[in-house]
């Protein structure tokens, strides 16, 4: 069923005469109010955005030398922990490489972007991840903090054991014009341009692997990562993107599954 908000456009269009009352035309009309975009497109633009270092200059890493992506948080008790939802963390590897060390990580799903009356357009995400690089941390230090699961990037790149996972990835996000590039959704959350912002992100993973020492086992225990988390931002008109406009509902468990 066609939305409102394209209903509304199709009929403005019709009274200013750029439509026509027949039925293909009006077929023609909806056809460029609603696309499938391109999943690769949509991977290859994350970790491309330049997030500001305001205390040493450059671009601000998570975990450098690796380009950015989402980390997701759980609470209490308080761990972080990466996935590696689009392939960025394996395009790194796989150059710093050479192609010597390459995960075998496999983005696809469907986008789709729809044009909304005030000009803007509502970009709808859905991503399938397999062997996606994984890792889990105590606190929040994601650079620096003790492991509790898997190894990061550079660790796989030493010749450690990568923990890997499958995934799902839901987002809605404004942006500024209908056909505008697809973003870097980390730019979107932190530096959304006028008129961009989060409607709505969920995340579902599970990744087998490693468990960590700091985890409270011994260091190597096979077990298990699991990652549930939702956001819904209730925003203005101009679609403001601050976290303390939504409801999060984030987990991440670990548990043992063998010895």
């Amino acid at each position: 069923m066609q939305s409102t908000a394209l209903r509304s456009l199709v009929a403005a269009a019709m009274l200013a005469g750029v439509g026509c009352a027949d039925d293909e035309s009006v077929g023609e009309q909806q056809s460029l109010l609603a696309q499938q975009r391109s999943v690769e497109e949509f991977a290859a633009a994350q970790g491309t955005f330049c997030t500001p270092d305001w205390i040493n200059g450059g671009c601000f890493l998570m975990v450098p030398p690796v380009p950015n992506f989402l980390k997701w948080m759980q609470i209490d008790p308080r761990r972080c922990g990466m996935v590696d939802y689009a392939g960025v963390a394996n395009r790194w590897l796989i150059g710093a490489s050479g192609g010597a060390v390459d995960l075998g990580t496999e983005v696809t799903g469907a986008i789709t972007e729809r044009a909304l009356a005030d000009g803007t357009s509502e970009v709808h995400v859905r991503l399938r991840t397999e062997n996606a690089l994984a890792w889990v941390v105590d606190g929040c230090d994601i650079v620096s903090g003790a492991l509790q699961f898997g190894n990061r990037a550079q660790d796989v790149l030493a010749g450690a054991r990568p923990s890997l996972a499958s995934a799902e990835l839901d987002v809605r996000y404004v942006d500024v014009a209908f056909g505008s590039p697809l973003r870097d959704i980390g730019q979107v959350l932190d530096f959304p341009h006028p008129g961009q912002g989060f409607k709505s992100a969920s995340f579902r993973a599970s990744a087998d692997g490693e468990l960590r020492a700091a985890y409270g086992v011994p260091e190597g225990t096979p077990g298990q990562a699991h990652f549930t988390l939702a956001v819904l931002f209730f925003t203005s008109a101009t679609y403001g993107s601050a976290m303390s406009d939504g409801v999060p509902i984030d987990r991440i468990d670990l548990n043992v599954t063998g010895h």
